[in-house]
């Protein structure tokens, strides 16, 4: 990542940078040096405010929630998908006793499912493959619905989403506050009265902040947004 920053002369920039990193390549002219310092500072993004009635953070790390991994399955995914969740709801009977759609119906949508696979496979003509378009889109609304059963019967338990044959969401993890890059390099390009100023960005940092002060950085600092 690099940036592209103009100085004025009565702003003069200096050699010395906040983080540790020196200027490389050609100098600045010796009346714009020695007086000016600049830093690099980032920004990991706002924290959103929140309004209505707070929530206990440990609570809400306890609430799991449900992941119906259907979208990327074919039709053979669909049907081993369709037998797991048979399963699963079959032996925890007992914490879920009232499965919608029933057991009954989903085994055979997944058998139609199968069945229609099946016939593809050896006709491999464009009919088949567009008779096994309905039972794939069945069986795949049944499966959302199953979920959504689950799910209600779960209320954010990790282990009973996972007794119902479903996955649980990974947690998402706030990112970290991204350092001052170490590796800064300002050099002086064929511009008139521009310092090029290059570093090597984080992945997951969205907007770099490029702050200056007219006074030693190792006294007491000004910084002031420059870029």
């Amino acid at each position: 990542m690099n940036g592209t920053v103009s100085w004025q002369e009565n702003f003069p920039l200096g050699s010395a940078l906040r983080n540790g990193a020196a200027f490389k390549g050609p100098t600045a002219p010796e009346h714009v040096r020695d007086k000016q310092d600049t830093e690099v500072r980032n920004s990991g993004g706002r924290t959103p405010e929140t309004k209505g009635e707070a929530v206990d953070p440990k609570a809400r790390r306890t609430m799991a929630t449900l992941k119906e991994g259907l979208s990327l399955l074919n039709a053979e995914g669909l049907v081993a998908k369709a037998v797991h969740v048979h399963d699963q709801l079959s032996a925890h009977a007992a914490q879920f006793p009232t499965p919608s759609p029933t057991l009954a119906a989903l085994e055979t949508a997944k058998e139609e499912l199968l069945l229609t696979a099946s016939a593809g496979a050896i006709d491999g003509g464009r009919s088949a493959h567009q008779a096994k378009r309905d039972p794939f889109r069945k069986l795949k609304d049944m499966l959302k619905q199953e979920a959504d059963y689950v799910a209600n019967v779960a209320k954010g338990d990790a282990q009973l989403i996972l007794d119902g044959g479903y996955e649980v969401r990974a947690e998402r993890k706030p990112s970290h506050l991204p350092v001052a890059p170490a590796s800064l390099e300002a050099l002086t390009p064929d511009v008139t009265n521009a310092v090029k100023i290059e570093w090597k960005g984080e992945r997951t940092v969205r907007l770099y902040q490029v702050q200056m002060s007219t006074t030693d950085p190792a006294g007491t600092p000004v910084w002031n947004r420059w870029l």
